[in-house]
């Protein structure tokens, strides 16, 4: 059973995180701050970059925006960490022996297995966004580099 279970863990953790909705593993989440503005969110696993987690919550920004009627975001704070978290895998073992019928003989073998430790990194970032028409995208426009064209990114996005 716990062969099954270790294969299990393995093979749901075996993948850097897909864009989605958060579950367990990671994933997407957003919450309206006001009537434009959004805090945006994307936590990774221990397979997910820095990168690919910031990519996330830009993509998530930009579908947002256009979801609600506008044409650009602009980024007011953007936060990229890191949580490092530990797994140990327990040690266990298996002892076997043999006993003599006259009680003089006796052996005794115990082998001992696992003890495993792992150290996983999981990204997560972070961005407040204002929603913009392209007028106000249009007035903003000298802070190149932090305003996006919603439309624009996401067709040149890349997963």
């Amino acid at each position: 059973m716990k062969i099954l279970l270790t294969v299990f863990f393995f093979f749901i953790t075996s993948c850097a995180t897909i864009y989605q909705p958060k579950i367990l593993l990671g994933g997407y989440s957003a919450s309206q701050i006001s009537e434009n503005t959004w805090k945006v969110t994307f936590e990774g696993n221990g397979y997910t970059s820095k990168t690919r987690a910031e990519n996330f919550a830009m993509r998530r920004a930009a579908e947002i925006t256009l979801r609600e009627g506008y044409t650009h975001f602009l980024i007011t704070d953007s936060d990229t960490y890191v949580k490092t978290s530990v797994r140990i895998i327990p040690q266990s073992s298996r002892t076997t022996g043999t006993v003599s019928d006259y009680g003089n003989f006796q052996y005794a073998d115990t082998i001992y297995y696992g003890g495993q430790t792992y150290t996983v990194s999981k990204p997560s970032a972070n961005s407040c966004v204002v929603l913009l028409d392209e007028t106000q995208a249009n007035k903003i426009s000298s802070l190149n580099g932090l305003v996006f064209n919603a439309e624009l990114f996401l067709s040149q996005f890349l997963d």
